[in-house]
């Protein structure tokens, strides 16, 4: 049977290159030998558009899995999809209830085909129904049939990070068999910054990153309205908002909806951060492997993340769990505590008026400082020391959520500096009584008599001229040096 028809994905004009994942893709077809291509990512990611606009003059068949059917329906669903590649109605009419019956059927097909060829399998945790049964099955023809078709590239893609990381990279199955791996994460605030266009300020940009993130769907949504602000109102305090509802759908996606994970995410959520007995005490979940098992796969997906103090190890006793993701910060934050009166429309004329300005300027301050510290080697290189050996990250000397004390961003340098940053994100210019604050810390850190200390101040704000001008900060960085390219 010849295949009549490709999946012909349309070509995207404004569609912002990922030239490091790029790259892999492109280096899986360098020669004519059969490769495997696994994507994951966070839903939304932007997996599905980096595959078919990288891939688009390649021949390729494209099989989706359809959240919460079984595997039945899933496996005729693909049949309906190979019918339409093929023409052949009665592929339709096949009763199959095993992987291994489709993935013969349509070894059939492909190994009447001549010429390159993309086997594209889309949310791969959905046809597989979150079972290993799928890729057992796939492992038998790729090893006996698939692997034997010069130029075939089969692409495993999937919005779940944990199960595509663990049941499918990590499977034995597909262990070491020409295999490439290519993790899609969110926007860059400089990918975000060319996705928004050049009608937005670097202010608007840096609002839009530390809110919703960098997730291409979802800042689609907010270039509709007249400002970053009233677009991210409209979305997430309206009956119809997209950013109510996502959460549902993330969790599905991501986690196959299993109430543990939600529990632990719910937790954390409700405080800055928690320690992992504070996290078992909170979610009602046992310590032990288990929980262990659920934090691991929260943390592929880029929900939450662990951290230290920068001069800890890894896993020393001072470990902190926080959100990570963007979306799921401001989520909790200001959306889930007026669910009741979005489902009542209460903000439907005024959407606005329902964000705490208060709150939500301290929001953006800790947001601020999570973003620096995930862009702490762009810091480095602006502040001319990134070929220097360092170790970084915030610095805290109690693991309890009342008291101590946070230095916002510490580079312990090789060259016996101390970088200490002050991370500010206000819209009041940032006076002298921010150096004090420095200060004080500083009595507190008691850094090594060896070392230089050297005073960094980066603010997203104005910084009061009295204090830009004056013998405070060895160094001062603005917003301008730090989304720039």
């Amino acid at each position: 049977m010849q295949i009549s028809h490709f999946h012909s994905p349309a070509k995207n004009a404004s569609y912002i290159e990922r030239k490091y994942e790029q790259g892999i893709i492109k280096n899986a077809l360098t020669n004519s030998l059969p490769a495997i291509l696994v994507v994951h990512g966070r839903r939304r990611a932007g997996k599905t558009e980096l595959i078919e606009q990288t891939l688009r003059g390649r021949s390729i068949l494209k099989f989706e899995g359809i959240q919460n059917e079984n595997q039945h329906y899933q496996i005729k669903r693909c049949l309906d999809q190979l019918s339409n590649y093929t023409g052949n109605k009665l592929y339709r009419e096949l009763e199959y209830s095993k992987w291994y019956q489709f993935f013969d059927k349509l070894c059939e097909v492909l190994e009447g085909h001549r010429g390159e060829l993309t086997l594209y399998f889309e949310e791969v945790q959905w046809l597989a129904c979150y079972n290993t049964e799928f890729i057992s099955e796939l492992k038998y023809f790729w090893d006996n049939r698939l692997k034997n078709l010069s130029g075939l590239l089969l692409i495993l893609c999937g919005s779940s990070p944990s199960f595509m990381i663990n049941k499918v990279l990590r499977s034995k199955a597909l262990y070491n068999r020409s295999l490439f791996e290519v993790p899609v994460k969110p926007f860059n605030i400089q990918q975000v910054k060319l996705f928004l266009g050049s009608k937005y300020s670097k202010e608007d940009v840096l609002e839009a990153f530390l809110t919703i993130g960098g997730i291409p769907e979802y800042l689609k949504y907010l270039k509709h309205g007249s400002s970053i602000l009233t677009s991210l109102c409209q979305q997430s305090f309206t009956s119809a908002g997209f950013f109510v509802s996502e959460i549902e759908r993330i969790f599905v996606s991501s986690l196959a909806d299993k109430p543990a994970y939600r529990q632990i995410v719910n937790s954390i959520a409700l405080n800055r951060y928690l320690t992992r007995a504070q996290i078992s005490e909170k979610s009602a979940t046992a310590e032990g492997g288990g929980l262990s098992d659920l934090l691991l796969d929260l943390e592929v997906c880029g929900f939450i993340e662990k951290y230290t103090p920068y001069s800890s190890a890894e896993n020393g006793r001072i470990i902190r769990y926080a959100i990570s993701d963007n979306y799921l910060q401001f989520y909790y934050k200001f959306i889930a505590p007026k669910l009741r009166d979005i489902s009542k429309a209460k903000y439907d004329t005024c959407p606005v008026s329902a964000l705490a300005m208060q709150s939500y300027r301290i929001y953006r301050g800790y947001a601020f400082e999570r973003f620096c510290r995930d862009v702490e080697p762009k810091i480095a290189n602006i502040l001319g020391f990134s070929s220097v050996e360092y170790r970084c990250g915030a610095h805290f000397n109690r693991d309890t959520l009342s008291s101590g004390y946070q230095i916002d961003l510490v580079y312990e340098r090789k060259d016996r500096v101390y970088t200490i940053c002050e991370i500010k994100y206000q819209d009041t210019p940032v006076g002298i009584s921010s150096f004090n604050e420095v200060k004080l810390k500083l009595e507190k850190f008691k850094p090594n008599k060896d070392f230089r200390v050297q005073l960094v101040l980066i603010s997203a704000g104005p910084v009061d001229r009295k204090l830009a001008e004056g013998a405070y900060f060895d160094r001062i960085i603005g917003l301008e040096e730090l989304l720039g390219d």
